[in-house]
């Protein structure tokens, strides 16, 4: 390789400052005020970023909160890619729903509540 080739990059997954870890959790998108409820599947997560799968071509606003069934948090998040039926989003605040003081996001809990217990089957 001559001195005026560059060399190429390394994929678009292994340029991160973080790497995601990869997961498959059970989720939900929450946005208008929580009159809007989808369940997702979370496939990779980091502090400030997941990937997540939905069912269909679901329209979503930029801002959203995400439920993560598992860990009983909400985050705050941008959508910032969309692929198909999977979204890349960038996690902005987190909050732990079991103890949720800001009563401007009272309305998560009972939808995470209600969802607690509820098995997907979608792929």
């Amino acid at each position: 390789m001559s001195n005026k080739e560059k060399p190429t990059p390394p994929p678009l997954a292994e340029r991160r400052s973080r790497p995601r870890k990869k997961v498959l959790f059970a989720g939900v998108i929450v946005y208008g005020g929580g009159h809007y409820a989808i369940n997702c599947r979370i496939r990779d997560l980091t502090e400030s970023s997941a990937r997540v799968a939905l069912p269909g071509s679901q329209d979503l606003p930029e801002e959203i909160y995400l439920i993560n069934m598992k860990d009983q948090t909400a985050h705050k998040a941008r959508m910032v890619w969309r692929k198909q039926e999977e979204v890349g989003l960038a996690l902005d605040a987190s909050y732990d729903l079991r103890k949720l003081s800001d009563s401007r996001l009272s309305y998560l809990v009972p939808i995470w509540s209600s969802r607690n217990t509820v098995n997907t089957t979608w792929k």
